[in-house]
């Protein structure tokens, strides 16, 4: 039976002076259990094992002990390790490499074969991620990009508070999405902004983008349709004591966007972003801005691939549209990459 964390297992307890002979002699017998720490106690150090050695060095003793789980140790190994006795060795290998966390909150992408076990793979990961909820999350639903999730293990109630570059979002990840992988592009973004400018987010989510433009001290005006989202996004903004930076608009953008006005128009919307384009360039104010188009796109060159969608689109007419900067920010699907470009627009 494999050894849970936090049992008593089999050591050897060796003088502090043999130390390092006693882990080179049993990591070469193929013994050392590196899932667990190696301790001082009562004079001695102790050194985990899988099983006692044939051979013992002088002054070695083997004895049960309770020793904490290896800091090194990566949360998959801690994972795969907690269920070695529950899940069998060929699911164990289908464990997810990555994971969300948000707040106290994981999200989990299980492969179909795992679901059957969620519960206990969910308060695996929670156990060895010190978390209170853990969600399986299949994906996002609809034009308002709902997540459609699982509860797996923990509390029902999964509102959690998530911080990020020293802000703070409040939000449940089970009717909301929030994307961690975008956190570079947010800081990004608003280290580029200057005091005063004015930026339309047209869709603010619970204020990823927005929060971190404010705080920049950009004045933004946040659009967003999702009524889950509303109610976070104006609970963050108080939060952050952000209420004399950030107008939060709720409803469609198209229908609550100002016109005229942003030297950025923010639009972290896909797929479908398109569909807005004339909404952000509307929005720009007469003396032109810059748009900042999200979008997925695959084959050789993603980049060139978006910038030429981008201006096949009839609101922006030859000689409007100059492309600043194109980046990949993260791989969203098989073949499939986010890309972000930076489009200067003189209406």
């Amino acid at each position: 039976m494999a050894l849970a964390p936090g049992a008593p297992g089999p050591c050897i307890a060796v003088p502090p002076r043999a130390t390092q002979e006693a882990l080179s002699r049993l990591e070469e017998e193929g013994v050392l259990d590196r899932r667990r720490s190696v301790t001082h106690r009562d004079g001695r150090v102790l050194v985990p094992v899988i099983q006692v050695p044939r051979a013992l060095g002088d002054g070695w003793e083997p004895l049960e002990a309770v020793l904490d789980v290896n800091p090194k140790l990566a949360p998959r190994e801690h994972v795969a390790w907690l269920l070695e006795d529950e899940v069998p060795p060929s699911l164990i290998r289908q464990l997810p490499s990555g994971w969300q966390v948000l707040g106290d909150v994981g999200l989990l992408r299980l492969p179909e074969a795992l679901l059957d076990h969620g519960a206990t793979i969910g308060k695996a990961y929670g156990d060895a991620l010190g978390l209170r909820s853990v969600l399986h999350i299949h994906g996002a639903e609809g034009e308002l990009r709902e997540p459609d999730t699982v509860h797996l293990w923990g509390e029902r109630d999964t509102c959690t508070v998530h911080r990020e570059h020293g802000l703070v979002y409040h939000l449940d990840p089970a009717q909301v999405l929030f994307s961690q992988g975008n956190h570079h592009e947010r800081h990004r973004l608003a280290a580029t902004l200057q005091p005063g400018e004015r930026v339309v987010d047209l869709f603010a989510g619970v204020g990823y983008f927005a929060l971190p433009f404010a705080r920049a001290g950009a004045e933004v005006i946040a659009c967003e349709k999702n009524p889950a989202s509303v109610a976070f996004l104006q609970e963050n903004v108080a939060a952050n004591e952000l209420q004399g930076r950030v107008e939060v608009r709720a409803g469609d953008c198209r229908e609550t966007a100002p016109e005229g006005w942003a030297h950025r128009v923010h639009m972290g919307y896909f797929p479908g972003t398109q569909a807005f384009l004339s909404t952000a360039v509307a929005a720009i104010a007469p003396e032109g801005g810059i748009l900042h188009y999200h979008d997925t796109a695959g084959g050789e060159d993603p980049v060139k691939e978006t910038w030429h969608a981008v201006l096949e689109h009839p609101a922006l007419a030859e000689g409007d549209a100059k492309l600043l900067e194109g980046r990949t920010v993260k791989s969203y699907a098989p073949g499939v990459v986010h890309v972000v470009l930076d489009v200067e627009v003189t209406p």
